[in-house]
């Protein structure tokens, strides 16, 4: 085939040259943000002209009880901090004072006074006020200069606020004279807000700006008011409208956290001034959901996108005016000191707060998710936190977004381990303001060292998709998939065990990439070897494990990186993890966040029986009997009592009555114990949980695409629920199978809840659909004031998105008017990126791809054109796929260097890097051969801090890998891991020892004794300097598959004391079929079950640690009708305290329902569940699930009702809850199948 002609040369570059600064990466500002196309409907407020004061912390008549709780706790606490904060004051008639620090000290000292009454606070006070100066000059689009006078908007407006709080403080003690003076030039500056309100950006700003006008016009008398409070209300429900359906806010949760202690003290005024309460909206019910699901341990909030550690009060004032307040109130008085002593919005919480009873928190909170928000939050209170980030794309990003699809954030035992980057510590004036926005400065996979294209119109989709999300007790998960720089990028995250988190990558694209994973880790950092690697803080460390088939070296730099948060230091060591170019590669990277001595954990290697590459991690906890174990291979493979063709799988044991639980990525079988579990026609994501009520779990498939599952049950189930739906399934020899075209949550037997998920929701805007339903003719005539201005505001809301799309430069094809918009927006945008004001500061870019002598040689660089030149950032040089060079430098003073040659079975990584005058460097060699590999790698940390060497060699059967650490002035330890695998038996060795004196030696023996006998076994001793003497622990597991009967014994003995034996067995016998599984402790615990004709008769009953018996039975009469019964009774002192009975229909048309009844403290509660589906044509089905729970007295204390329809492009429902505090939730959701 004819190559296509090149055109000549210097025109290419000329053209590359020139067209550089269009092509660049920079980001188009969202119309939402410049104009309200998008509002969040809110009411009007009408005030009357007049009235006494004050009136904006509490109704005049309150005045008295709110002087009287300075007295009692927790107020007295706080008044205290209000006093000593007046006291300690600085001097209001200082000409060095900004009127922020001013407006500060009139409030704190008017209020003080209110307090105590004592006139040293009244005249402070009144000598703020009378100092209000006129108005300041405007330096640019923001205002003012930030720190001096009024300052830029958002300080003139926070001073206003304060100011006017004041001046209703001290009202009735002020001479009409200063009244006069301080109205008019209060009313002067809120004019001044009001008239450049217009270059406001739509976000934050307006709905701070919006508070300070809003409270001027609660407090000043003035005739304008009105019109101020109009325009206030209209700037919030503008940037209120960065608040998702789901609650999630778009500009991250600094900025949430931001515009909730700006806005909650407005409410606050207003409720006290016209008795409407802003925080009884239900998008701001769930906007304070949200905030209190992403808080952190130590209360403070992930630092995604632009934020700054900075502590912001909001809580007990939401606390004290939002209907649902017990979380919020839970989370403050946790961390109640966390706050300022000296923030000002003391005052609102002292005068808000309510003193309310705390209601127990029934739902399980481990995992929850955001779906519109993109975002998946992992806890295990109140030790680990994991943060997990979808980033959806257009509409739903801001100018404070950092795009950052996948990025995955951890903390654990008080301690922030993996970070993100957040603002800068000068925020957009921050010289390094670049790196903090980068990919390159968050925990996410890079393309050719880059992340998104952010250009408006050649760019990449910003963001990415959350899907096949779920909750259940013991696993949790949720995936991300993005596309950007040409590849496709999968990233899975599981919590399993509550305790660890496996991150699943895998990355695609037509042509070979460049494909690296960085991980930016707070504390010491050590690279272990053996491709493991480890951040340590004070007591408490994290080890990360990177995990391939192949065990080869991976190249891991440990390179530096910046962050806001001083936390302890505001820089970092990332270990930079660089896989070789190819179209497509998978790392599996493991986390074991441990608390020395008592929360810690051991990762060592298992054998696995495999004729592709394949290799095991065993994880086992200190203060646990739990272990999880962990593959990744290319083909089929068996590990301990596993058998699969997975790609990944997650297996994790918490010992008998918990379930065990598995996970696999791409399966298509998986056997246990030589039983089969499970196949399907096409690979699927799996995530099963062994519940003895019946398997639940989730499974992914192909979109759109029919895949046949089948899972051989001990039982018939009864019924199957898949995505909250019944769906019609048949038995085979044991075998339940049925079909699925998506992902979904999947119940055998009664649908529980034991898996939750969040389901996304369309905007509820009730006014306008009444309205588009009515059939009258002039449907809104009949609507009251207040209706008609609220379906105003939902039009408007309801047309934005369509708005915001027609501007969007991704939305069609060529330019366009969307792409105008955003190359002008977004270069303009650039002026103000770091400068404050206009300047010369525009992103450039060069990208030129040309064969020389036969060769395809592309070079790309990035920069930033200044007024001081260029200043290029990044340098990339590739020759074929033979040939990478890259040179960056993403901060001050901080360069990296990096080379890359793949030549035939050759491979050789090498980097360099300079932060200041320290080097560091390091390099990796490879050699593939006929029958294996060998590969040297050596490793120079920054200062001289320590050296590591790798030698690793894979022949045959046999691989081992070798690490030596040592640092100029000693010897820090070695690591060694070899393996052997050859027919009917594979053996792992390993040994490590280091300066500190903790020494191991472990091994690990797999052998198959017959084709119906497998036995393996592990052994581990170790020796740490606290202990005395050698710490032993040892397994042994053998499993059998023989004729009828399977199964498998397993002894574990830690430290030659503590010993368990678990069994679990099946035997079948003509139409009965037998199973138990149990565990020997000094009180027994196990189960056995029975079936009689599987179709017909099972029976199972459990033993519960010597003490509890339950039992369930399964009856199916006639073919398509199955009944169930269950029962439980303590054995001492021999009362039931569980029963329960369901009646289920299977075929076209499927329902069913069952009776419960729970004995509670000695009272017994009533349940009620059902279930519905019917086709209505075609492939179209309607489902229904209701479910009600009764208190011992007959009244309802839950309800859910959930209706919706499938099998269309786009499905519609509605669901319902109530419960016991008489709280009505209803959303109606839409759902698309892509």
């Amino acid at each position: 085939m004819a190559q296509t002609a090149q055109p000549p040369l210097l025109r290419q570059i000329g053209e590359e040259m020139v067209s550089g600064i269009l092509k660049a990466n920079y980001r188009e500002m969202p119309i939402d943000e410049i104009l309200p196309v998008q509002e969040l409907p809110l009411p009007d407020v009408r005030i009357p002209f007049g009235g006494p004061h004050p009136r904006l912390l509490f109704p005049p008549a309150r005045a008295e009880e709110i002087r009287l709780r300075r007295w009692r706790a927790p107020y007295r606490e706080w008044a205290d901090r209000i006093l000593e904060t007046a006291a300690a004051g600085p001097d209001p008639a200082s000409p060095l004072l900004n009127e922020l620090r001013r407006s500060q000290a009139a409030k704190v000292n008017a209020f003080a006074w209110f307090l105590t009454s004592e006139p040293v606070f009244l005249e402070t006070a009144v000598r703020a006020l009378i100092r209000i100066p006129e108005l300041g000059p405007v330096y640019n689009l923001e205002g003012g200069r930030m720190g001096v006078g009024w300052g830029d908007f958002m300080e003139a407006a926070e001073a206003v606020r304060h100011y006017a709080v004041a001046y209703d403080l001290v009202h009735s003690v002020l001479s009409p004279g200063d009244r006069e003076q301080i109205v008019r030039r209060l009313a002067g500056q809120t004019e001044k807000l009001l008239l450049y309100r217009f270059v406001v950006p739509k976000n934050n700003h307006a709905v701070a700006i919006g508070a300070g006008i809003g409270t001027a016009a609660l407090a000043l008398d003035h005739p304008r008011a009105q019109v101020w409070l109009d325009a206030a209300l209209g700037e919030i429900r503008a940037g209120l409208a960065q608040i998702e359906p789901d609650g999630s806010y778009r500009e991250g949760g600094y900025y949430a956290r931001y515009i909730a202690s700006r806005l909650y003290p407005f409410a606050l005024y207003l409720y006290s001034a016209a008795g409407v309460n802003l925080l009884s909206h239900p998008r701001i019910r769930l906007f304070d959901r949200w905030l209190a699901d992403i808080e952190k341990p130590d209360g403070s909030v992930p630092d995604f996108d632009d934020a700054f550690p900075e502590a912001l009060l909001y809580q007990p004032i939401a606390a004290g005016l939002a209907p649902e307040s017990g979380e919020v109130r839970r989370l403050f008085l946790r961390h109640p000191g966390r706050s300022p002593k000296d923030d000002p919005n003391w005052i609102e919480a002292f005068c808000a707060y309510t003193e309310r009873p705390l209601l127990s928190v029934p739902d399980d909170r481990s995992a929850v998710f955001y779906p519109h928000g993109g975002m998946a939050v992992f806890r295990d209170d109140p030790e680990i936190f994991g943060f997990f980030l979808g980033e959806p794309g257009r509409p739903h990003l801001s100018g404070h977004d950092h795009v950052e699809p996948g990025a995955f954030t951890l903390h654990a035992f008080g301690k922030n381990l993996l970070l993100d980057a957040g603002y800068g510590p000068l925020g957009v004036e921050d010289p390094n303001r670049a790196w903090y926005a980068s990919a390159q400065a968050h925990n996410m996979v890079l393309v050719d060292g880059l992340g998104p294209d952010q250009n408006p119109v050649r760019g990449d989709p910003l963001g990415g998709t959350m899907r096949d999300y779920f909750a259940a007790p013991s696993i949790a998960a949720a995936s991300v998939h993005a596309r950007y720089r040409g590849a496709v990028i999968h990233r899975r995250v599981w919590f399993a065990g509550r305790r660890i988190f496996v991150v699943s990558d895998r990355m695609e694209s037509g042509s070979p990439r460049h494909f690296a994973v960085p991980w930016h880790g707070a504390g010491a950092f050590e690279d272990l070897g053996q491709n493991r690697v480890r951040w340590t803080r004070d007591e408490v460390g994290l080890g990360a494990h990177f995990i391939r088939p192949d065990e080869a070296p991976l190249f891991i730099e440990a390179r530096t990186g910046l962050h806001t948060r001083p936390d302890p230091a505001r820089e970092h060591t990332l270990a930079h993890v660089a896989l070789p170019p190819s179209e497509s590669q998978r790392l599996l990277t493991l986390f074991a966040p441990q608390r020395a001595p008592d929360r810690s954990v051991s990762v060592a290697g298992m054998p696995v029986f495999s004729d592709v590459s394949a290799t095991a991690r065993l994880v086992r906890f200190s203060d646990s009997p739990m272990e999880i174990l962990v593959v990744s291979a290319e083909g089929n493979w068996a590990c301990g009592v596993l058998e699969s063709d997975a790609r990944t799988a997650v297996y994790q044991r918490a010992g008998f009555p918990e379930p065990d639980v598995v996970t696999l990525e791409e399966a298509t079988r998986l056997r246990i114990a030589g039983k089969d579990i499970f196949s399907s026609t096409l690979p699927v994501t799996l995530s099963l949980v062994f519940d003895p009520a019946g398997w639940v779990g989730h499974l992914s498939a192909s979109d759109g695409v029919e895949t046949r599952v089948a899972f051989q049950v001990r039982s018939d189930p009864g019924v199957i629920g898949f995505d909250r739906a019944s769906v019609p399934y048949r038995r085979e020899n044991g075998w339940v199978l049925f079909t699925v075209r998506n992902g979904g949550i999947f119940e055998m037997g009664p649908q529980s809840g034991r898996v939750r998920r969040t389901e996304t929701v369309r905007e509820n805007l009730p006014v306008l659909e009444r309205v588009s339903r009515s059939a009258d003719p002039e449907p809104g005539r009949n609507l009251t004031q207040t209706e008609r201005v609220r379906l105003r505001n939902e039009i408007v809301r309801a047309l934005g998105q369509a708005g915001m799309e027609a501007f969007d430069a991704r939305s069609g094809p060529g330019i366009g008017a969307g792409g105008l918009f955003g190359i002008a927006s977004g270069l303009l945008n650039s002026l103000f990126a770091q400068t404050g004001g206009p300047g010369l500061n525009l992103p450039q870019q060069f990208d030129f791809e040309r064969r020389v002598a036969g060769h395809r040689v592309r070079y790309f660089e990035e920069g930033t054109l200044t007024q001081g030149g260029l200043r290029v950032h990044r340098h990339q040089l590739f020759v074929d796929e033979t040939l990478w060079l890259t040179r960056e430098t993403p901060f001050t003073d901080y360069s990296s260097t990096e080379a890359m040659i793949f030549k035939d079975d050759f491979q050789g990584q090498f980097h360099l890097r300079k932060h200041g005058r320290d080097l560091g460097w390091g390099g990796l060699l490879r050699r593939d051969l006929a029958d294996g590999w060998v590969s040297a790698g050596h490793q120079s940390d920054l200062a001289g801090s320590g050296e590591t060497s790798r030698f690793g060699m894979g022949r045959g059967p046999w691989d081992g890998n070798l690490s030596l650490r040592y640092s100029p002035a000693s010897w820090n330890g070695a690591d060694f891991t070899g393996r052997h695998r050859d027919g009917g038996q594979a053996t792992t060795v390993r040994f490590r020892t280091d300066r500190s004196g903790t020494d191991a030696f472990g091994m690990s023996h797999a052998r198959r004794l017959s084709p119906s006998w497998h036995w393996s076994g592990t052994w581990e001793s170790e020796r740490h300097p606290a202990a005395s003497g050698w710490r032993a622990s040892a397994a042994s597991l053998a499993w059998f598959g023989y004729g009828p009967a399977n199964g498998f014994i397993r002894i574990d003995a830690r430290d030659g004391r503590d010993v368990r034996s678990a069994w679990q067995g099946q035997y079948r016998t003509g139409r009965w079929l037998f199973d138990s599984r149990g565990l020997l402790t000094p009180l027994c615990t196990g189960d056995l079950g029975a079936a009689w004709r599987s179709p017909v008769l099972s029976v199972r009953s459990r033993l519960l640690r010597g003490k509890r018996m339950e039992a369930d039975w399964i009856v199916r009469p006639a073919p398509g009708w199955s009944s169930t019964f269950r029962a439980g009774w303590t054995l001492r002192p021999g009362a039931a305290d569980e029963a329960g009975v369901g009646l289920w229909h299977h075929g076209k048309a499927q329902a069913g329902g069952e009776v419960r009844f729970l004995r509670r403290d000695g009272e017994w509660l009533a349940g009620l569940t059902g279930t519905a589906s019917a086709f209505l044509s075609g492939s179209e089905r309607i489902h229904g699930y209701a479910s009600v729970l009764f208190a011992p007295d007959g009244r309802r204390e839950r309800v859910e009702i959930l209706v919706r329809q499938s099998g269309r492009l786009s499905t519609p429902g509605v669901f319902l809850v109530a419960d016991r505090r008489g709280v009505t939730r209803l959303e109606g959701f839409l759902m698309w199948r892509f």
